[in-house]
C-alpha cells in the first residue's frame, strides 16, 4: 500500500480503497504567504470551490497585537465522495496558478474519527477516572447529560 514512504502517488484506486470507514474527506492546499489584496484574492478563490481561507494569526507575546503568519498561508475544505473532493481542489489549484499564485502543497485527508468536545472539558485527569473542566472542578452527571446532548 503505498510507495516505501507511505505516499499514494500512483494509483487512485489504492488511494479510495485504503480506508473503507471515512467519515469525511478534509483537503488542504498551502501556497506561499500572501497579504492585503492579494489575500482577499485568495479568499476569494477558495470560495468558488467551497473552501475557506485559515486565518492564522500569530502573538508573539502579551503585549504585541496578533499579526498574520508569515510562513504560509493555506486553506482548508471537506466533502464526503473522494471524487468531488479531488475535483473541487484540482479546479481551485488550477485557479491560483492562473493568478500568480505558488501553489506550495496540496493534500487530501481521510477522517476516521471526528470527536468533538466542550469546550469548558478537559481530558481525562491523571488517573484517569475523573473527568474534570479546565478549572480542574470535577463534572457531575448533570454535565455530562448537557454534553452528550449537546452533540448529540
Amino acid at each position: 500500500m503505498g510507495n516505501e514512504h507511505g505516499d499514494f502517488d500512483s494509483d487512485p484506486e489504492e488511494r479510495r480503497g485504503a480506508f473503507s470507514d471515512v467519515l469525511y474527506y478534509e483537503a488542504h492546499i498551502t501556497i506561499e504567504p500572501v497579504f492585503d489584496e492579494r489575500l482577499e484574492l485568495f479568499q476569494t478563490l477558495c470560495k468558488t470551490e467551497g473552501f475557506k481561507a485559515a486565518k492564522l494569526l500569530m502573538q508573539k507575546n502579551r503585549e504585541a497585537s496578533p499579526e498574520r503568519s508569515n510562513k504560509d498561508t493555506f486553506c482548508t475544505g471537506h466533502g464526503q465522495n473522494y471524487d468531488l473532493v479531488l475535483g473541487r481542489i484540482d479546479r481551485l489549484v488550477a485557479k491560483l496558478r492562473e493568478n500568480g499564485f505558488a501553489v506550495w502543497r496540496d493534500k487530501i485527508e481521510a477522517v476516521l474519527l471526528d470527536r468533538k468536545y466542550d469546550r469548558g472539558l478537559s481530558e481525562l485527569s491523571a488517573s484517569g477516572s475523573t473527568v474534570v473542566r479546565v478549572d480542574g472542578t470535577p463534572l457531575t452527571e448533570k454535565d455530562f447529560d448537557a454534553v452528550f446532548k449537546r452533540y448529540s
